[in-house]
């Protein structure tokens, strides 16, 4: 199944449908303004999602260490013996004794489903998906359901419609030091991890809410003018 081109022609929803139903084993890369996407399928359902933007080990690691489950010390020997070994992060962590693999599991699952949902956003963009053999992790098995995340993902994406234009999950905030201000405690847990480097995503990831939650925060914070969103870099273009 050759299948590529725009987001624009063929959204996102149509595309997981039809690698779904038609039981496909492959990659499929998508290509916007700020992230180049990949989502690996084994027999139609996703098992691994990669992102320019967000690297796996450095946003597995940091959830892991803001939720206090591994020491940062931890965390820099852990990501120094995989540049070395090129093993995945998450199993030379439970290898080390350092974390428990439904921890990773859960973690990485969430990711996944982050990563795949904040799809639904995209306006615009190029994909291809190339039908071939994709890696799967035996120690650290992760299969998320194709269908469920296309439901999911269009749930979310009706809720976001709340607060279209406000912000999106590829949103990095800083804080702008205004005192005095009084917060919820959905609020106050969301700024703990507003620092301008992690985007919505990655918040939602260490706060532990769900999207509408979080974002539903943030937009909060953003009116009481505790937070203002930060300028993202767009990646740069692949090389014809």
């Amino acid at each position: 199944m050759a299948l590529e081109g725009s987001l624009k022609d063929f959204w996102l929803a149509d595309i997981l449908q039809l690698i779904y139903f038609q039981r496909k084993t492959g990659i499929l890369s998508l290509e916007g303004r700020l992230d180049k996407i990949r989502l690996l399928f084994y027999e139609g359902n996703i098992v691994s999602a990669e992102s320019k933007r967000r690297i796996e080990a450095n946003r597995l690691g940091k959830v892991l260490v803001k939720k206090g489950l591994i020491k940062e010390e931890d965390l820099q020997k852990a990501l120094e013996e995989q540049q070395s070994t090129g093993i995945k992060i998450g199993n030379i962590l439970i290898k080390n004794g350092l974390a428990a693999k439904e921890q990773i599991q859960e973690i990485l699952t969430s990711q996944i489903t982050e990563t795949v949902v904040q799809l639904f956003s995209w306006k615009e963009g190029i994909y291809e998906f190339s039908p071939q053999g994709v890696p799967v992790d035996k120690e650290i098995p992760v299969s998320l359901d194709t269908q469920h995340l296309l439901m999911e993902g269009l749930r979310i994406i009706d809720e976001w419609s709340l607060i279209e234009g406000k912000l999106t999950l590829d949103s990095v905030f800083e804080k702008t030091g205004k005192t005095g201000l009084e917060f919820t405690p959905d609020e106050e847990e969301i700024l703990k991890y507003v620092d301008g480097e992690s985007d919505v995503s990655t918040i939602i990831d260490n706060s532990q809410m769900d999207n509408f939650q979080a974002s539903k925060a943030l937009v909060s914070l953003m009116e009481k003018d505790a937070i203002e969103p930060k300028e993202v870099v767009p990646i740069a273009p692949t090389a014809p």
